[in-house]
């Protein structure tokens, strides 16, 4: 994987030993963690540094889209079955789920803990939307 810093453009080669194929990835506000997606729906944190592992846990699920928070304490995944989860990053367990959008969501913006609860958080999200002319896709 290559990261490139969009200030300088300065890039940095990362060998990541995912087991499956990447389907989301995210990076931390500090720049000091990548985290990705595989399709098993493995989820794995990275030092950006250095490349190395620093935390795994598994969802059983096909992520679609992640985001984690200022903090690095909360993430959050779409999975393909039109699902959003939080999950708190330390124990490596879900906090919250909101189910069943109504399509399949592509991307997550970001997370914001406005307070202490899994209720108080902000998620920022867009859907992959199909729009058709006639029977032509746009």
């Amino acid at each position: 994987m290559r990261l490139i810093e969009v200030r300088n453009g300065a890039n940095k080669i990362l060998g990541l030993q995912t087991g499956g194929r990447i389907s989301a990835i995210a990076l931390s506000a500090d720049s000091r963690s990548l985290v990705t997606a595989d399709e098993r729906g493995s989820i794995q944190f990275w030092e950006v540094s250095t490349g190395h592992l620093t935390k795994s846990f598994e969802t059983g699920q096909v992520i679609t889209a992640l985001a984690v928070d200022t903090s690095c304490q909360t993430l959050a995944d779409a999975t393909a079955d039109r699902w959003i989860g939080l999950w708190s990053v330390v124990k490596g367990a879900l906090k919250i789920e909101l189910k069943k959008h109504r399509d399949v969501v592509r991307a997550l913006a970001s997370v914001r803990m406005a307070g202490r609860s899994p209720a108080e958080a902000t998620i920022e999200f867009s859907m992959g939307i199909r729009v058709r002319q006639g029977n032509a896709d746009l």
